[in-house]
């Protein structure tokens, strides 16, 4: 235990859950608690009582008829839900007598709004979502622990994390080598907390959501956390709505279309558990109103950024065409499909549907540059790169990928399509006729195409050594051909000017 932890639990006026919070952790642990002990436990405190009455009464339930005492609450929402929401009731009025510099209204009202959207999680797929509940009520506790013991220094942090931005755990650990939620952690262990809810709580943490190891709860938490900053902080980061949704499909499989519903229902929820605790739910918002508020956001910042620096940013754009579009041809070049690649092979494995790549390269390039010229040479690359461009599906992307060399990847095609398609390239790139002075200008090309096939996938490092294998055969067995290879053997699709083009066609 660091002395920061022992110096916050040594502290003769720290936050104590009241004492039927502690009778009520004591119950929590029991499988087979009476409805009448229960009754009495929270009986004995006017207040929670009353609460506990209200919430059966409320929007959230949505009952016809009333509730008028404790035993009806526990007949209507039943002995689990009652052990968590009267222990949650009563340990959010856990604060010093005096304030010391700390919102602690602010503080309940942050922890419940991630309490209920970490129950609203929890809760798919048939779940209760009731420890989830209590996990996201008190994740933040340590921080109570800290402004209590720590006032002033804390009071300093935490404008310091307003003012910069910086995470509050990071300064924390800057502080005294020890985040909130370690703290956390130790506050409920020396509150008698259940010993597994305690367990999450470090390994929140401890453990990052991406982690293997991380459990379906910390992954929970760390969602309800990112969901609740985007409805408190006043400006959304670029990217954080579609960031939130990304984590949510890939730690608890909701899909993109279905989080906006999950959202609402949250922030429903939370709406109407703050009216119970008198807190300021004025932050809730439909999914929507948030997406519209990120672009509204966005739009102000790069209107602002553009009428004060409007020549830099036009500078910034011009560089960032530059570095990602090829001067000579337009079309994207290496670094773009760096960026590009990953993203479309990511998305074949996660729809499980086919990439095609295919690589490109003119024959005898470097023959033309010597004997015509460089000027003559870069006429042909524009003239290849738009046969490619006036060929390819809207939704295909094609790269200069360097020199002579040209990549196409091509999502969600059979074999027998890309074989074809990629011929039908090569037919176009040979009926070229480029102007000489002494004529025109003939010239052919070879294409090595492979295709990730989930689920048995290639790498796409290794997709992309295969084409260029390919293609490398392609060039040895005589130039003009697309040499495939779809997990069979490659095959190869002969000169155009050969006799069997009509076998060839039926073929692809």
């Amino acid at each position: 235990m660091t002395t920061v932890i022992e110096a916050i639990l040594k502290s003769e006026d720290l936050p104590t859950p009241p004492g039927v919070a502690l009778r009520l952790l004591e119950l929590y642990a029991e499988p087979d608690v009476e409805v009448s002990e229960m009754a009495n436990v929270i009986g004995a405190d006017p207040t929670l009582s009353a609460k506990l009455i209200e919430y059966c009464n409320s929007p959230l339930l949505a009952r016809a008829q009333p509730t008028t005492s404790i035993q009806q609450a526990i007949l209507v929402i039943g002995m689990r839900a009652v052990k968590i929401l009267a222990l949650s009731f009563s340990l959010v009025r856990t604060a010093p007598s005096s304030k010391v510099g700390f919102d602690y209204d602010a503080f309940w009202a942050r922890s419940t709004a991630t309490a209920v959207v970490s129950k609203t999680f929890g809760s798919l797929n048939g779940g209760y979502g009731d420890e989830e509940f209590l996990l996201g009520l008190m994740l933040g506790i340590g921080q109570v622990g800290l402004a209590h013991t720590f006032p002033a220094r804390y009071s300093e942090l935490v404008a310091l994390s307003i003012e910069t931005g910086t995470p509050m755990t990071e300064l924390e650990r800057q502080e005294w080598s020890v985040s909130h939620y370690e703290i956390s952690a130790e506050l409920m262990r020396h509150w008698s907390f259940p010993s597994e809810i305690v367990k999450q709580v470090e390994a929140f943490g401890e453990i990052d959501a991406n982690d293997d190891s991380a459990t379906k709860q910390v992954r929970i938490l760390t969602l309800a956390e990112h969901v609740v900053a985007m409805l408190f902080e006043p400006d959304l980061a670029t990217g954080e709505v579609e960031k939130t949704k990304s984590m949510a499909e890939t730690w608890l499989g909701i899909e993109p279309e279905i989080f906006a519903e999950v959202f609402d229902r949250a922030t429903v929820a939370w709406t109407e558990f703050a009216k119970l605790l008198s807190y300021d739910a004025s932050q809730a918002q439909t999914f929507d109103e948030l997406e519209r508020r990120a672009l509204k956001g966005i739009a102000q910042i790069s209107m602002g950024l553009y009428a004060e620096n409007a020549a830099i940013n036009q500078q910034n754009a011009q560089l960032r065409v530059k570095a990602t579009v090829d001067s000579l041809t337009g079309l994207k070049n290496r670094r773009a499909y760096d960026e590009d690649a990953h993203g479309e092979w990511e998305r074949s494995q996660r729809m499980q549907r086919p990439l095609v790549l295919m690589m490109i390269d003119i024959d005898h390039f470097k023959n033309v540059n010597d004997t015509h010229g460089h000027a003559v040479g870069d006429v042909a690359l524009v003239a290849v790169a738009n046969v490619l461009k006036q060929n390819v599906r809207q939704y295909d992307l094609v790269f200069r990928f360097g020199g002579e060399e040209f990549v196409i990847l091509v999502p969600e095609c059979d074999p027998g399509s890309a074989a074809a398609a990629a011929n039908r390239y090569r037919e176009a790139i040979a009926d070229l006729e480029i102007p000489i002075p002494d004529g025109v200008l003939k010239f052919t090309a070879s294409f090595g195409v492979t295709m990730n096939q989930p689920p048995q996938s290639m790498p796409l490092d290794e997709l992309l050594e295969e084409a260029d294998k390919l293609l490398y055969q392609a060039k040895k067995e005589g130039r003009n051909r697309v040499c495939t290879s779809f997990a069979k053997p490659p095959r190869t699709f002969p000169n155009v000017t050969t006799q069997n083009q009509d076998s060839i066609n039926q073929e692809t």
